[in-house]
């Protein structure tokens, strides 16, 4: 019984890492694409004022 509920917390934590992980490369990803579509937003402001 004690074996097994060690065995459970420890595929539990496994599975807690993995998702973590996931977790953190999604969210470096959207932050990425976030600023860059920001960065690209403010490029083209810019632009359209020095054109007026």
């Amino acid at each position: 019984m004690n074996e097994f509920k060690n065995d459970k917390r420890y595929r539990n934590k496994c599975r807690v890492v993995e998702v973590y992980r996931l977790g953190m490369a999604m969210n470096n990803f959207g932050k990425r694409t976030r600023i860059r579509k920001s960065a690209s937003a403010t490029d083209m402001m810019v632009w359209n004022n020095k054109n007026f």
